[in-house]
């Protein structure tokens, strides 16, 4: 699902809420899918562990799960930056200013954990 078509934010929510609190409690049963969390983008090796079937996957398996994690996470991200960016006024109103410099940090902080779970994987 791209983020434009058949998007309803009720959803996004009600998903966002059956996280769990920390990464060391277990997914619930209405909870997020292994393949869901990795169409999401969630890359935290952490969190991904908390599912049973990570455990039973190869490295490799699990390193191309991460991977294309990263990529959905970085897509995301891109669409948000272009959406701000294309705000009216955008350059002219600080929080926007903020907003687009977060999600840049946070593209920075992708590729660097890209490069620690590649060394980490590909050893």
């Amino acid at each position: 699902m791209s983020f434009d078509e058949d998007f309803d934010p009720k959803d996004l929510n009600t998903n966002l809420q059956q996280f769990p609190k920390n990464a060391s409690q277990k997914p619930k049963k209405t909870a997020l899918t292994l393949r869901q969390a990795i169409e999401y983008g969630e890359y935290d090796v952490a969190y991904l562990s908390t599912f049973p079937e990570w455990h039973e996957l190869p490295k490799h398996i699990q390193f191309e799960y991460l991977n294309e994690a990263m990529d959905n996470r970085r897509k995301q991200l891109l669409q948000h930056w272009a959406y701000i960016n294309r705000t009216s006024n955008w350059s002219v109103r600080d929080d926007l200013k903020e907003i687009s410099a977060g999600i840049e940090k946070q593209l920075d902080e992708l590729e660097r954990d890209r490069q620690k779970i590649m060394a980490e994987y590909l050893k």
